[in-house]
C-alpha cells in the first residue's frame, strides 16, 4: 500500500508531462530529468537523515542541528537579499526548530 502512495504522488509528473506534450512546449525532456533528478536528491537524503537520526551522541546531534539552522537562515537571508534580517531569521529557525524539544 505504501509504494501505492509513490506511485500516484508520481502521477502529477505524468500529467504535467502529457500537458507539455499536448500543448507542444517541448519541455518534457526537461521535466523528465528534473524529477529524476529530485528522487536521486530525496532518496540521498532520506539515507543521510536515517543515519543521523540513528547518532546518539548530543554533541553529534547538537552540530547537525546548528548546521541546519545556519544553512537555512543563510539561504532566506540571500534570497532576501537582506543580511540585516540574518540575526531574526536564524533565532526564528533555531527556536521553531527548538521549541517541539523543550
Amino acid at each position: 500500500m505504501e509504494n501505492l502512495i509513490y506511485l500516484y504522488s508520481y502521477l502529477f509528473v505524468l500529467m504535467t508531462l502529457a500537458v507539455s506534450y499536448k500543448e507542444g512546449l517541448g519541455i518534457e525532456r526537461e521535466i523528465f530529468l528534473s524529477s529524476l533528478r529530485t528522487l536521486l536528491q530525496l532518496l540521498l537524503l532520506a539515507y543521510l537523515l536515517h543515519y543521523i537520526l540513528k547518532l546518539e551522541s548530543l554533541f553529534s546531534q547538537f552540530l547537525v542541528f546548528s548546521a541546519m539552522t545556519l544553512i537555512a537562515s543563510l539561504i532566506f537571508t540571500e534570497r532576501s537579499k537582506s543580511l540585516k534580517l540574518f540575526p531574526v531569521v536564524y533565532f526564528s529557525i533555531t527556536f521553531s526548530y527548538a521549541l517541539p524539544v523543550l
